[in-house]
């Protein structure tokens, strides 16, 4: 059962970093992809709703593209040290805010959509949400790894 490790992870104080990434990979990757889904559920119901898109939408699209991109390095460089200061709890708290954060521009792509953009620029904020996918991947692995205890904390006591 898939629900049975994350368990034993969620029981578990001091993880491994070998035990933790499966899990926080796991966490991630359900984060990410349920944005993207209610996102693409309202995005196809509201052009249900409103109809085919009229005009053109390039200026829209360009502010969009470059929102998706000036949100990426902010969202790398404030999750890190939350993740790096605690232990599994702020692990996984990094890995949700990650994934909510790196998928956020799955919205963009829906109204992008909904709006009628060209494809290229509609294509681009689907790139990059593919790199932030693979980058989320990265930085949970990185989480995983500060879990490994540090050698100041294996002291022997006299």
């Amino acid at each position: 059962m898939l629900l049975e490790p994350f368990l034993t992870f969620l029981r578990d104080d001091k993880p491994t970093p070998a035990q933790a990434l499966p899990q926080l990979r796991l966490v991630f990757v359900f984060g990410f992809v349920v944005q993207l889904g209610v996102a693409g559920l309202v995005g196809f119901m509201m052009r249900l709703l409103a109809g085919a898109p009229s005009g053109d939408a390039t200026l829209m699209a360009q502010v969009l593209l470059g929102l998706s991109l000036l949100q990426g390095v902010p969202v790398a460089l404030l999750a890190s040290p939350t993740a790096h200061d605690g232990g599994k709890q702020a692990a996984l708290s990094a890995t949700i805010a990650t994934a909510v954060l790196f998928a956020a521009p799955g919205w963009f792509v829906a109204f992008a959509w909904l709006v009628g953009v060209p494809a290229l620029y509609l294509l681009a904020l689907v790139a990059v949400l593919m790199v932030y996918y693979a980058l989320g991947l990265l930085l949970v692995g990185r989480y995983a790894g500060w879990l490994e205890p540090s050698p100041h904390d294996n002291t022997t006591s006299s």
